[in-house]
């Protein structure tokens, strides 16, 4: 909100100096306001959005800007944070630049290849983290290295007619879409406020450091869990499908309130982006948008099971799990023999408390 009265304050003492001001949503493809219900109000859920995203682009037809001219470098001034509770020794650290390769000519390629190679198999390999198979294009997204218009653009040259229409990688643009619009939409939301507070009025969040801390580091004891949160503070990147896992570790098994996570993952995530970051962790929560009810809640092990049925990629973050048997690494406390920590809950435990908690606020 107070950025928006900042730019509308800059355009007002321009043009009263003679000077056109003109504001473009650069980050979006649609600008917020134009994607309503028919009583002209904002979306709450994000199917019927999708829809009606769909056909105003359809009217619309938006194209990408030419290339803006070079600009001149500029100082930046960094500003350290308030500590908020997560082990000093992981604050961010350098990234390997392997990870994340720079050039404009570069990151352009990155999404050619996805489009071309990848997406048409996205909707089936997505949700397994031990394969390839998302774009991976979110950095460049969050610093506008590539704008979601370019990325629609090169998805509806790849697809004949207008088979686009349906890809589930657009809908995943689409979400991003969703998340800023409700932002504008819900200003209140940019000051950590939940979308839904008739639901987190009945959620006791527990000051619980010590979970905090075994969660931060990747030592909780659940190897899905651990493996995601190792990726994390290495790679500064997360598999979308685990940021859902660990979230709900964090807030429902934990008890943890779902503002440090936030502050947790837009510290050390390469893309993180305030907008989808914070829409993330209140689904998560149950208190944002079209969140899943609170009696949702992941089993850490059936999750790591299910989208890691090998156990690769637990074993490539958790090294000791090579020599535990496939089907033993999914287990809380697998390890222990070889330095991996015990499970510092019982799920069945924790997730009764949750829910137990939750009526009793009700």
């Amino acid at each position: 909100m107070n950025e928006r009265i900042r730019d509308k304050t800059v355009c007002q003492t321009l043009e009263k100096q003679g000077v056109r001001c003109l504001g473009y949503h650069g980050e979006l493809i649609i600008a917020p306001g134009q994607v309503v219900t028919g009583q002209g109000g904002m979306f709450k859920v994000f199917t019927p959005f999708s829809r009606a995203w769909r056909q105003v682009y359809l009217k619309q037809v938006p194209e990408p800007l030419g290339m803006p001219s070079k600009q001149s470098n500029s100082s930046s001034v960094e500003t350290v944070p308030e500590d908020l509770g997560w082990p000093a020794e992981l604050e961010q650290k350098p990234l390997n630049a392997a990870h994340w390769p720079v050039g404009q000519d570069t990151i352009h390629q990155r999404l050619i290849d996805f489009v071309a190679e990848k997406e048409k198999d996205y909707k089936q390999q997505r949700d397994f983290p031990a394969l390839s198979g998302t774009s991976k294009i979110s950095p460049y997204l969050a610093i506008g290295a590539l704008s979601p218009l370019q990325c629609l653009q090169a998805l509806k040259v790849e697809s004949s007619d207008q088979e686009w229409l349906a890809s589930t990688w657009l809908n995943e643009i689409i979400w991003r879409e969703f998340y800023r619009h409700l932002l504008v939409a819900c200003p209140n939301l940019s000051r950590l406020e939940p979308f839904r507070p008739e639901v987190e009025s009945r959620i006791t969040w527990r000051h619980n450091p010590e979970g905090f801390d075994a969660w931060c580091r990747g030592e909780t004891g659940f190897p899905i869990v651990d493996a995601a949160m190792k990726q994390l503070l290495a790679t500064g990147w997360m598999h979308n499908r685990l940021r859902m896992v660990v979230a709900s570790f964090l807030t429902k098994l934990l008890g943890v309130d779902w503002r440090l996570g936030a502050a947790f993952f837009m510290r050390h995530l390469i893309d993180g982006d305030f907008a989808s970051n914070l829409g993330g962790w209140q689904w998560a929560s149950s208190v944002g948008a079209d969140a899943a009810p609170y009696f949702r809640i992941f089993n850490p092990q059936l999750q790591s099971e299910k989208f890691d049925p090998d156990g690769k990629f637990i074993a490539s973050w958790l090294p000791q799990l090579a020599a535990v048997p496939v089907k033993q690494r999914h287990l809380p406390g697998a390890g222990q023999a070889y330095g991996r920590p015990a499970p510092i809950i019982d799920y069945k435990t924790a997730r009764k408390a949750a829910l137990d908690d939750y009526q009793q606020q009700g």
